[in-house]
């Protein structure tokens, strides 16, 4: 974050700076700058600008790379969290109670691959484009992916019969509850990391003439 910021401030001065001797050209002209003077002028700040422009191209280049990534990752945290917290309500323990076995297995197997689809999917994404997350946002993304693994392995293998009803649905709203704070932690990163870059677009941005 620190170097982003370094970044920030360096290509926001060197705007700046352009725009200021674009100014003075003017000024200048109007009243004692010899033609040489203007052309040497000129070309320092078509020098600046050039500098200004490739820097803003590779950074703007990396910031839509980068949302581009955060927009995916925030659809895969989301999709998993809803996965997570249906696998086993208190509505679904009436309707298990209510159903034979064996209908009641065959709804349980499709929910847990449904959900293990959404776990193995944020996985593959978050090894694949470690290198590209920024600082925390990895982290967190990890916390969401292991409060679901231990709330997917509780809907596989606890039996709600054998440990009680009550305690096998404090510990589902226990876990609901992790997943959707750890979340919204991720999703706050997320939105910051947005504000940065567009703070940095706007700041970078020449003014039309």
């Amino acid at each position: 974050m620190d170097a982003d910021i370094l970044i920030f401030i360096i290509v926001a001065g060197a705007t700046l700076l352009a725009n200021w001797l674009s100014s003075f050209v003017i000024k200048k002209g109007e009243n004692l700058a010899t033609k040489q003077d203007i052309e040497d002028i000129t070309k320092k700040i078509e020098s600046v600008k050039a500098i200004i422009g490739t820097q803003q191209y590779i950074h703007q280049t990396r910031y839509q790379n980068e949302f581009n990534i955060l927009k995916e990752l925030t659809s895969k945290l989301v999709a998993l969290q809803l996965k997570t917290v249906g696998l086993r309500t208190p509505a679904k323990g009436v309707i298990t109670q209510q159903t034979n076995l064996e209908e009641r297995a065959k709804r349980e197997k499709k929910e847990y691959e449904e959900h293990k689809s959404a776990f193995l999917s944020l996985f593959e994404y978050l090894e694949e484009n470690k290198p590209f997350l920024p600082e925390g946002i990895y982290e967190g993304a990890i916390k969401v992916f292991e409060i679901s693994f231990a709330e997917g392995m509780a809907f596989r293998f606890a039996d709600p019969l054998e440990i009680g009803y009550g305690k096998y649905y404090e510990e589902y709203q226990q876990n609901a509850d992790k997943i959707k704070e750890e979340l919204a932690k991720v999703i706050l990163l997320i939105r910051s990391r947005v504000k940065f870059w567009e703070a940095f677009e706007c700041a970078s941005a020449e003014p039309k003439k």
